[in-house]
């Protein structure tokens, strides 16, 4: 019946089989994104906002609990990602990001969605959270990504996002085509380094990620970061390179940050210092599950966004 058909589609999209449906979104501008819908088809609307190298795996895996949760989710793709289109100008990625949301909340009737932001795309929430003030429910930023101000913040980065970000900022002309050799290796390595890579070495965070078969979720999602030579990550490095800060001051209404305890100081510093404490701002600390929360604690996300 129909209740079988529906949970065989939920199994197949969280495991990785098929990507979930899509929409067109036209913006004020005239250019299209493309939205995926997950989750329930009526309930509490979820705008998640996806990173830069795992896109939409972490979200399209939770298929079946977003149902049962009642969250009807959009997940848009930021420009130059998936079929999304590029804005003429990279440096305004953040504003064309605010104008997909816009697009996306009149096209689809959108009242006070919730924003889910996932390590970078913290930052984009945020952004469009500041902007778009009272019409948006909340924001709950998952693991998200301080600015690399300086030379030694890319000492953090895991090895293959800092020859990307290095390259982006010293050498722009050849970044196009250590990317595509990245996502070589990446494929060569097994896809779902791009997650295991990020969590400590026989740390809990890896021994869960080490039961959990995410190739075939994270292979849809590389094909959409690089349908278009990986134009929106490299917007989206450019951006992560300089200081955003100044671009996030303010207050945005409730607002959750879930991070792992062992970078907790560094989100303080990095992550937005004048919001972090103020009313209606709660940091979450997530012991021992890093950027790799999504995955190992999808409950804690789940949690997150029934509290607001």
């Amino acid at each position: 019946g129909f209740l079988l058909r529906e949970h065989v589609s939920d199994t197949a999209i969280a495991q990785g089989v098929r990507l979930p449906p899509s929409l067109k979104i036209h913006d004020s501008e005239g250019l299209v994104t493309q939205c995926f819908r997950l989750g329930s088809e009526t309930g509490q609307p979820v705008i998640f906002v996806h990173g830069m190298m795992d896109g939409i795996a972490g979200i399209q895996g939770l298929q079946p609990q977003l149902r049962r949760g009642g969250f009807r989710v959009y997940a848009p793709m930021r420009g130059g990602y998936g079929e999304s289109q590029m804005p003429a100008n990279v440096d305004q990625q953040i504003e064309f990001f605010v104008a997909q949301i816009e697009a996306l909340m009149k096209q689809e009737n959108l009242q006070h969605p919730l924003l889910l932001g996932h390590r970078s795309g913290a930052v984009f929430a945020r952004a469009a959270a500041l902007r778009l003030r009272g019409r948006i429910g909340g924001v709950v930023g998952v693991a998200p990504t301080p600015p690399l101000k300086q030379a030694r913040d890319y000492r953090a980065l895991r090895w293959y996002q800092r020859y990307l970000a290095v390259c982006v900022r010293f050498m722009p002309s050849l970044a196009p085509l250590v990317l595509k050799g990245w996502a070589r290796s990446v494929r060569r390595r097994g896809v779902s380094s791009l997650v295991r890579d990020q969590a400590p070495r026989q740390s809990k965070a890896q021994r869960k990620l080490q039961k959990l078969d995410l190739e075939a979720l994270l292979s849809l999602s590389l094909s959409l970061i690089m349908a278009q030579g990986g134009k929106g990550l490299l917007a989206d490095l450019e951006l992560a390179i300089g200081d955003w800060r100044d671009q996030m001051i303010g207050h945005v209404g409730q607002t959750i940050y879930l991070c792992g305890s062992e970078e907790a100081l560094a989100r303080q510093k990095g992550l937005y210092p004048m919001v972090v404490g103020a009313e209606k701002v709660q940091l979450r600390i997530c012991a021992g599950a890093g950027d790799v929360l999504l995955y190992v604690c999808p409950e804690l996300v789940l949690a997150a966004l029934d509290d607001l």
